[in-house]
């Protein structure tokens, strides 16, 4: 049963539905231990509405459901760039990660990065997200385990309705939320999308030097938009632009009239942001970042 837990101003909340396998490498689900969902959805409401009677105090953690990210003060909530969220203290034109020094603390070999997820997925959504951080786990020395009460840094991956998908750039410190609607944000490729913002990458498209290889159509793009295309100094890690990086946004992106809002230089390229999961130079990127040697 999930168990909810305050230590210096951190609240937790315990998930034991999933267990990892170090020595492997592998991330796999075990049987809920909670067999009667009426008594564990009481819980879980239980536990909402004591957090709805906290107050935000200064370098406290606060959990409520009205928040976007667990670490912000009340006077802090983020603000949304598409899929980003950012607290009012951060300036657009800065990439975020650079600001507050994103990085996930390595142990050894390895970066392990607690999770937890929502019980309001399903098994088989659960499965859907646990697939994607298998991969990060075989493919980077990025290591996704479960969250336990000692953890003070860690993802917590949510559904609420007309949330729509977002995440934070990096490590914020102390719980930080994943937002994956039901139904909508469960794409292998979204999923994958939002876990890289956590781990310090923002959108491809931003990179200072996209211009050498896109074009961007602002005159096709929603005037309420068009800050998702403003450059920003981003993670390149030295690799070339990655018309089929996860990170891209599509031809079509936020586009008022039907027409392009991106263009690629290069005649030769006719499809980006259509990608299924990570590209290979994703995962490079990940490997630079965090200095991985061999997975």
């Amino acid at each position: 049963m999930p168990s909810l837990h305050k230590s210096g101003g951190i609240l937790s909340v315990n998930n034991s539905s999933t267990k990892y396998n170090k020595r492997k490498g592998k991330i796999t689900m075990t049987q809920d231990k909670i067999s009667n969902k009426s008594r564990q959805n009481s819980y879980i409401t239980a536990i909402i509405l004591q957090l709805h009677e906290l107050k935000a105090k200064e370098n406290k953690l606060v959990f409520r459901r009205d928040l976007k990210s667990p670490k912000l003060l009340e006077e802090n909530k983020p603000k949304r760039y598409d899929d980003i969220a950012m607290p009012k203290i951060f300036k657009r034109n800065a990439d975020p990660c650079t600001i507050v020094g994103c990085k996930w603390f390595k142990s050894g070999e390895h970066v392990y990065i607690p999770y937890y997820i929502d019980t309001n997925y399903s098994p088989e959504e659960r499965h859907q997200i646990l697939a994607v951080l298998q991969r990060f786990n075989k493919s980077t020395c990025i290591r996704f385990v479960p969250f336990k009460l000692k953890n003070s840094d860690y993802l917590y991956f949510y559904t609420r309705p007309n949330e729509g998908c977002w995440s934070y750039i990096g490590r914020q410190g102390g719980g930080q939320f994943i937002s994956l609607e039901r139904n909508k944000c469960l794409r292998t490729s979204t999923v994958s999308h939002e876990v890289l913002h956590a781990l310090g990458f923002n959108h491809e498209q931003v990179r200072i030097d996209r211009d050498e290889y896109i074009r961007v159509l602002f005159q096709n793009i929603k005037p309420e938009q068009r800050f998702n295309f403003w450059k920003v100094r981003t993670n390149n890690m030295g690799s070339p632009y990655d018309y089929n990086s996860v990170m891209h946004y599509k031809k079509y992106a936020f586009s008022k009239n039907g027409q392009p809002t991106i263009a690629a230089r290069s005649h030769q390229i006719h499809s980006f942001g259509n990608s299924y999961g990570m590209s290979n130079t994703d995962i490079d990127r990940v490997n630079k970042l965090y200095n991985c040697r061999k997975n």
